[in-house]
C-alpha cells in the first residue's frame, strides 16, 4: 500500500506536509482518487487561525478538489481508472428528515471532506462514488477546481428565482418586505434597512453589528 503525501494544519504558522498511509482498495461503492488540482476555501483560512465553528485542529485540508480516479470498489460501473472528476465534498446520511426531503446540504449529521476528515489535499483519498461528478472533456482542471466553490451562489441564484436576463423579485414584493423588517443591528440599537434603488436585491448598507452597530459599509 505504501505511502503518501497529506497536509495538515495545526495554525497558520504550523502547516506541515506528513508521510501518512496511502488509502488502501476502495470498498463497496468507493472509488480512490488521485489528486491534480485543490482549491484553498475561505473556510480554510478560517479554520487555520481557529475561528471556524465546526472545524477543529489539527485538521487535514481539501474539498475544492479535482482529480483523476485510480481504482473503482465492487459495484461502481460508471467510472473508471483515469476518468476526470470533482469531488463533492458533503458527506450526508440519507436517512434523517432534512435528506428524505431532498434537502441533504443541511443535513443532520453532516461532515465534510476535508474539514470533518481527511481531505483531498493529499496524493489520494477514497469517498463515496456519489460524491464525485466527471468532469466534462475541454474543461481545465483550473475550471473544473472552481465547480465547488461556485456551486453555493448558483444555489442560492436557484432558490431567489433569477433566469437569463430575469430579475429575482418584483419592486412592490421587495418593498412589501422591507416594510416587513423594519431595522436591523444588534445591542439593541437599530439601523435602517431600506431598498437603496429600484435595482433587483440591492440594499444600502451592511450592518456589521458585533463590534459596532453604527459601523457600516455601502454595498457594492
Amino acid at each position: 500500500m505504501g505511502t503518501m503525501r497529506q497536509v495538515v494544519v495545526n495554525s497558520t504558522e504550523d502547516i506541515r506536509v506528513e508521510e501518512v498511509p496511502r488509502p488502501g482498495p476502495p470498498g463497496p461503492g468507493e472509488v480512490r482518487v488521485a489528486s491534480a488540482l485543490v482549491g484553498i476555501c475561505g473556510s480554510d483560512t478560517h479554520a487555520a487561525a481557529g475561528l471556524h465553528p465546526f472545524i477543529d485542529r489539527p485538521y487535514r485540508p481539501g474539498h475544492e478538489v479535482v482529480g483523476a480516479v485510480e481504482e473503482v470498489g465492487p459495484g461502481v460501473s460508471d467510472l473508471a481508472p483515469g476518468d476526470r472528476v470533482v469531488l463533492e465534498p458533503s458527506l450526508v446520511c440519507g436517512q434523517c428528515r432534512r435528506c428524505r426531503e431532498g434537502r441533504y446540504n443541511i443535513c443532520e449529521n453532516l461532515a465534510v471532506v476535508g474539514c470533518q476528515t481527511a481531505g483531498g489535499m493529499a496524493d489520494a483519498f477514497t469517498v463515496p462514488r456519489d460524491r464525485l461528478h466527471r468532469v466534462p472533456a475541454g474543461m481545465s482542471d483550473e475550471l473544473a477546481a472552481l465547480v465547488e466553490p461556485l456551486a453555493t451562489p448558483m444555489h442560492a441564484v436557484r432558490l431567489a428565482g433569477v433566469g437569463p436576463g430575469g430579475r429575482a423579485r418584483s419592486r412592490a414584493d421587495r418593498d412589501a418586505r422591507a416594510r416587513r423588517r423594519p431595522s436591523c443591528g444588534s445591542r439593541g440599537r437599530a439601523v435602517p434597512c431600506r431598498p437603496a434603488s429600484s435595482s433587483p436585491l440591492h440594499f444600502p448598507w451592511t450592518v456589521l453589528g458585533r463590534r459596532s452597530p453604527q459601523r457600516r459599509i455601502r454595498s457594492r
